[in-house]
């Protein structure tokens, strides 16, 4: 959770991450079963790997929390994902 973000500009999100199984993210305003601004699936990548991605956001004004909620988990052993940053953009 990232609290204090304001979205009135924000229509891009950039992170990184290792994905190790196959998930979904949702992006999720004020809590995690919040409104959904945005998704992504992910599939495992290399070991080890880092990957840069960027997603749409659905338009959104005010200041919230920016929930990252991971759903769909493929069965196995670790962290389904590991996430290194994710920024806001315009």
């Amino acid at each position: 959770m990232l609290t204090g973000i304001d979205f009135r500009d924000i229509k891009l999100l950039t992170f990184r991450l290792q994905a190790n199984r196959r998930v979904n993210l949702s992006f999720r305003l004020d809590s995690p079963e919040g409104p959904e601004i945005g998704r992504i699936a992910l599939k495992p990548g290399k070991q080890d790997a880092w990957e840069d991605r960027i997603t749409k956001l659905k338009p959104t004004n005010g200041i919230h929390s920016f929930y990252l909620v991971v759903e769909g988990i493929d069965a196995g052993e670790g962290a389904p994902i590991v996430l290194d940053w994710v920024k806001f953009g315009k």
